[in-house]
């Protein structure tokens, strides 16, 4: 199989359109590698011990990375958002319960308040 093209910096910037749709058409073309990765499926047989073993693994290990990216994203979500209080607090704004605003007419009055 061919190595697919690379791109370098430069090439990308200047033509950033270009590579957003090749980076589509390859996406959307390429095979997935389930034959090369997962052989067992091509030769229609349940997989061994060590085989399932493997897989086990290798789910287990991208559920935890998932979780652990999700945490991380919650957590400098929490330390901006924090960051941004204690900015306007600074400022001498007055932090309010939060409510729902279903209609801009529910929007509080302009005023030292966020």
């Amino acid at each position: 199989m061919n190595d697919p093209r690379r791109w370098t910096a430069s090439e990308l910037a200047r033509d950033v359109e270009q590579a957003r749709a090749e980076f589509r058409r390859r996406r959307l073309h390429e095979p997935l590698d389930v034959y090369s990765r997962f052989f067992r499926i091509s030769e229609n047989r349940n997989p061994t011990e060590h085989e399932r073993m493997r897989a086990v693994i290798a789910s287990a290990v991208l559920v935890a990375a998932r979780k652990v990216e999700t945490s991380r994203r919650s957590d400098a979500k929490r330390l901006q958002e924090e960051a941004v209080k204690a900015m306007l607090r600074d400022l001498h704004f007055i932090e309010t319960e939060p409510r729902d605003i279903p209609i801009l007419d529910a929007a509080p009055s302009p005023a030292i308040q966020f």
